[in-house]
């Protein structure tokens, strides 16, 4: 399809839509090619979508001076794709620049002659050429600023709102500004610039600004006048109608000189003249639409050129753009009816049921194609049905896309009416647990789907539910022992998620934490788990409860049935002979001790007593000792 042009920084996005036999081709790689002005090139891919369109997007580059133009021209852009053992293409050009450019800026008198040399307290004529690469009118803001020698602005104007017609076409432009007598003398600059609209509403440049020198001096000051109107745009309501029917023509012209213009304005169609208008004192760099009525009654069956014409002005500067040709209107013979055909695409013999209703008429696979003679004018409903069902279970038809004018109809000429439909298959998905994804619904044939379930699923506290695969049929694999799968659906189809229950065994020890013992941990359902009770130093084995039930005591293995949640724990008790010996030993030190204490006194009663004895009698006498205790004194 043609496109628009494109500015440094915009986003392309290239579309390709793959059909066979006018029908949408789902998941088939698609080559992009792109290439520069530079010639330089790049490819990229893209897959289509259940619509058969693959799409891709870049953004055009900015480049830094000196290369800023390299991306400006033509670029050329293809994509391929392989169906079967074909390989098919179709390529684009598109244009990339500056949407609206700036050509030219001059400076010139009256008599349009190239002028550097303006008077102070005068006016410096300008004439601004710009342009428009894109397919549609564009508005543009303009800026123009006088600056003098010393780089002060000394005068500015804005023209706010100024369309540029399409595809390339040159716009002169003119406009005066005065020099006032504060202006420095000496060479002075005016620069243009062209924006979106006005910089204080958020206006933005269209494209980089252009300027021209000139001098400013103290003599020949000019006073100017520019007189110059154009037709812009010339708009037939209709381009096709019979005899006899009003056809309404806009013409929209412009005044693009400095001073308020009266002018007149016809318009013909061949050499015969539609109409004439004046226009009154139309303000500069404005413009005003007018619309002229050609009763085809007065003209005869057959190709009109269009054309819209002003007369020139006096001492007009541009009059190429006072004529305006906009194509053809063609009048042919009344008609008195139409062929009008409804049929449909997608549909097979196993459809049955309304699939249209025609101006309240019911109609079903077998009434199709069907065909209606009407008047020209006449106003036809019709609405296909968004479903249509299949004898086949598990299958039906939806409507992806109407090709023919939109209901209601105003017949104006002869036309086929297409309802293209799309098979769909219905997946049905059977699972308890686990949240399956996707679950039960329609799908477009060939749509390739992703099918999974999240295991382990939580239940209550203790139980899970873990996913043992799937039993499928139709397009799914008819089993898999996976919790995830992937398929293309292309008849009725289903999956049963399948789950076993495990549940948790806690095992434990009383007192807590004396041991560790094997066997916690999740188990399938109804299955008869093995727990043994190790030997624990300083402990002697009591016996195993389950759930609080106690086991037979001194049976170190158990086996737990897993008919749900259970908790185990082992008992143990200390060994009481260890602290018997820990206490008669304590005794037996005390008693040491005790002995040893009343030995020391009986041994120091001894010693005192034959101290006394020394002390006393002949042994005091020999060595001469007070017989009353008392030492002798020397």
């Amino acid at each position: 399809m043609p496109s628009d042009a494109f500015g440094p920084s915009d986003i392309v996005i290239l579309y390709a839509l793959v059909e066979y036999n006018r029908y949408p081709q789902q998941n088939l790689m698609v080559t992009f090619y792109i290439k520069g002005p530079d010639n330089s090139s790049f490819s990229r891919t893209a897959v289509t979508n259940a619509s058969g369109i693959a799409s891709i997007s870049f953004v055009i580059p900015q480049k830094c001076p000196p290369h800023e133009n390299e991306t400006f021209g033509e670029w050329f852009s293809m994509a391929s794709v392989v169906i079967g053992d074909s390989t098919f293409q179709d390529t684009l050009i598109f244009k990339v620049g500056w949407i609206v450019e700036l050509i030219s800026v001059k400076t010139m008198d009256n008599n349009l002659t190239y002028r550097i040399n303006f008077g102070i307290t005068g006016d410096v004529g300008l004439e601004i050429a710009l342009k428009n690469i894109a397919m549609t009118c564009k508005n543009a803001t303009l800026g123009i600023v006088v600056q003098d020698e010393l780089d002060v602005p000394v005068s500015s104007l804005e023209i706010v709102d100024f369309e540029v017609p399409p595809n390339e076409k040159a716009v002169l432009l003119y406009c005066k500004l005065n020099i006032p007598k504060w202006a420095h003398v000496g060479k002075a600059k005016v620069f243009v610039s062209a924006f979106t609209a006005l910089p204080s509403q958020n206006g933005v440049p269209y494209c980089p600004s252009i300027s021209s020198e000139f001098y400013i001096t103290i003599f020949e000051p000019l006073k100017l006048a520019f007189h110059d109107v154009a037709i812009v745009k010339v708009a037939p309501s209709a381009t096709s109608v019979k005899v006899g029917e009003l056809v309404y023509i806009d013409v929209k012209v412009r005044n693009e000189g400095t001073e308020i213009e009266s002018f007149n304005v016809s318009v013909q169609v061949n050499d015969q003249i539609v109409g004439t208008s004046c226009i009154l004192n139309l303000e500069p760099y404005s413009s005003k639409t007018l619309t002229f009525m050609l009763n085809t009654s007065s003209v005869g069956v057959g190709k009109y050129i269009v054309m819209a014409d002003i007369p020139k002005l006096r001492n007009e500067a541009d009059v190429i753009d006072n004529l305006f040709i906009d194509g053809v209107i063609e009048i042919r013979k009344p008609i008195e009816q139409f062929l009008i055909t409804f049929d449909y695409e997608g549909l097979y013999v196993d459809a049955y049921g309304t699939v249209l209703v025609v101006n309240g008429s019911i109609k079903t696979v077998n009434d199709l194609p069907c065909s209606l003679w009407v008047k020209e004018g006449s106003v036809i409903t019709y609405s296909y049905e968004a479903i249509v069902s299949s004898t086949i279970s598990g299958k039906r038809f939806r409507l992806y896309n109407i090709t023919g004018p939109s209901s209601p109809i105003i017949v104006t000429s002869n036309m086929t009416i297409i309802g293209v439909y799309l098979t769909q298959y219905y997946l049905s998905v059977s699972s308890p647990y686990g949240s399956p994804t996707p679950t039960s619904e329609w799908f477009d044939a060939g749509t390739i789907i992703t099918a999974c379930v999240i295991s382990p699923w939580q239940g209550p506290p203790g139980t899970r539910y873990v996913c043992t695969g799937w039993v499928g049929s139709g397009s799914v694999p008819p089993f898999g022992t996976n919790h995830t799968l992937t398929f293309t659906i292309d008849q009725p189809s289903t999956i049963t998620w399948n789950w076993k229950t495990q549940y948790y065994l806690f095992v434990q020890t009383s007192p807590p934490g004396i041991a560790t013992i094997p066997g916690e941990g999740w188990y399938d359902a109804y299955v008869n788990v093995s727990l043994s009770a190790p030997p624990v130093r300083g402990y002697d084995f009591s016996h195993w409860d389950v759930d609080g039930v106690s086991r037979p005591a001194g049976v170190y293995q158990i086996f737990v049935y897993m008919d749900g949640p259970h908790r185990a724990t082992a008992h143990y008790s200390g060994r009481g002979f260890e602290w018997l010996y820990l206490v008669l030993l304590v005794i037996l030190i005390l008693l040491i001790i005790l002995l040893g204490v009343l030995a020391y006194r009986r041994i120091k009663r001894r010693r005192r007593a034959g101290e006394e004895a020394f002390y006393r009698g002949w042994t005091a006498w020999y060595y001469g000792y007070n017989l009353r205790s008392e030492k002798p004194r020397f």
